[in-house]
C-alpha cells in the first residue's frame, strides 16, 4: 500500500498533448479491464461502472458479491478522506485475478479505481519464485524474512508454505487485540526504567499468550497486541484458539497482579475483544524493507470490540462466538461501535 502524488489537470495538459493523452487513457481503459466504485461516505450510495461486470466474471462471482467483497476489504479505508490518492497494488481477487487499487477523493467522494494486473501479477510470480525459493532451500530464509517481511507473522507464512512475493491474498483468519488499560495514567510522574519495566512485562505477558495457541504477533503498538490466528490453510479452529488465547492472557494477568498486589506495587487490567472473518494478509512498505500486515473489517471489529471490553474482560463477536468448538457461558448482546454499525456481541470474564 503506497500513497502517491499527481499531477494537476493543468500539469499534465502542458506536459502532454491532447493525442498522447487520448491514447494513454484509452490504452489503459481497455487493456486494464479499468472498473470504479464511487462511495458516499455513508457508504449508502455506490455507484459502479466501468468493467466491473467483465472482472467478477473472471472472478466467477455475481458483480454484487464482488462489490460486497471490496466494501469489506477495504473497509478501513473507507471513507479516503485524505488529499493525496492511496494505492493498493496486486489485491487478489481470486486464483485468477489481481487488481491494483486506486483510492482518491473527488467530489465529496471516494472513488475506487480498479484496474486489472493478473498478467503482470502472474509473470513477475514466475520470475521472482526460482529465485526466492532457491534462497530459501539455501538456508538463508531467516535473511529473507528480515529484509523482505519480518516478525512474527512473516515467519509463520513462510513456514506454512506461502511465497515471500505473494503481495495480497483474502485468508479467513481470527484477530486478537489486547489493551493494557490505564497505561498512561500509570506513566504519569514515574521514572522511565519503572515505566519500561511495566510496560513490557504486561506485553511479554499477551504475546506469550498468542503463541502459546500457535497465534502469530501482528504487531505490538504501545501499549497494545494483535495476534492473528488461521494462517495455517489446515487450521479450521482458529475462532477456538484466539478465544483460549485471550482467557489464557485475563488469567495469566490476574495471577500476575495477585503477585503485583502482594509486594505492594501498582496493578493493570487488560481489555481483550476478538472477531473472525475475512481479511487481506499484504505486503507492504518499499523494497529495502516490507512488513506482512493484516487489514479489513475483522481487524477493525476486533479492536473496537476490545475497546468495549471492560478490565478484566473478553468481548467476542458472533462469528466468534457461532465457530467455538468449546461450551462458555457468555452474555449476548447487541453492542453499538465507533465506525461500526449495531453488531452482536458476546462478553465474558474468566474464572480466576
Amino acid at each position: 500500500m503506497r500513497r502517491v502524488g499527481c499531477y494537476t489537470r493543468a500539469a499534465v495538459e502542458r506536459l502532454y498533448p491532447t493525442p498522447v493523452r487520448d491514447y494513454a487513457l484509452g490504452l489503459v481503459l481497455r487493456e486494464k479491464n479499468a472498473a470504479y466504485l464511487c462511495v458516499s461516505d455513508d457508504r449508502a450510495d455506490i455507484l459502479r461502472g466501468g468493467r466491473l461486470r467483465r472482472l467478477a466474471g473472471a472472478c466467477a462471482l455475481p458483480e454484487d458479491v464482488l462489490v460486497e467483497q471490496l466494501l469489506d476489504t477495504l473497509d478501513a479505508l473507507l471513507p479516503h478522506d485524505d488529499g493525496d490518492p492511496l494505492v493498493l497494488p496486486s489485491l487478489t481477487l481470486s486464483e485468477q485475478v489481481s487488481v491494483d487499487v486506486h483510492l482518491f477523493r473527488a467530489r465529496g467522494r471516494t472513488w475506487v479505481l480498479l484496474l486489472d494486473v493478473s498478467e503482470d501479477a502472474a509473470d513477475r510470480r514466475r520470475a521472482q519464485q526460482d529465485g526466492y525459493d532457491k534462497e530459501l532451500e539455501l538456508g538463508r530464509s531467516a535473511k529473507i524474512i528480515n529484509r523482505y517481511l519480518g516478525g512474527d507473522l512473516a515467519r509463520f507464512v513462510v513456514a506454512n508454505g506461502t511465497s515471500v512475493h505473494d503481495v495480497a491474498s483474502r485468508r479467513v483468519l481470527s484477530i486478537l487485540f489486547a489493551d493494557l488499560r490505564g497505561f498512561s495514567s500509570f506513566s504519569q510522574g514515574r521514572p522511565p526504567d519503572e515505566i519500561f519495566g511495566t510496560l513490557n512485562a504486561y506485553v511479554g505477558l499477551m504475546i506469550r499468550a498468542v503463541q502459546r495457541h500457535g497465534g502469530a504477533v501482528d504487531k505490538v503498538i504501545g501499549d497494545s497486541v494483535m495476534g492473528v490466528f488461521g494462517l495455517d490453510e489446515l487450521d479450521d479452529d482458529s475462532p477456538t484458539r484466539a478465544t483460549m488465547s485471550a482467557l489464557d492472557l485475563l488469567r495469566d494477568a490476574a495471577a500476575f497482579n495477585r503477585r503485583r498486589a502482594s509486594a505492594g506495587v501498582t496493578c493493570l487490567e487488560i481489555g481483550v475483544g476478538v472477531a473472525t472473518g475475512p481479511v487481506v494478509v499484504g505486503a507492504v512498505g518499499t523494497r529495502s524493507r516490507r512488513a506482512l500486515s493484516v487489514f479489513g473489517h475483522p481487524v477493525n471489529l476486533a479492536s473496537r470490540l476490545q475497546g468495549a471490553a471492560r478490565a478484566g474482560e473478553l468481548v467476542l463477536d458472533a462469528t466468534t462466538r457461532a465457530s467455538l468448538a468449546i461450551e462458555l457461558r457468555m452474555s449476548d448482546e447487541q453492542l453499538t461501535l465507533k465506525g461500526v454499525a449495531s453488531v452482536r456481541a458476546h462478553r465474558l470474564r474468566p474464572e480466576p
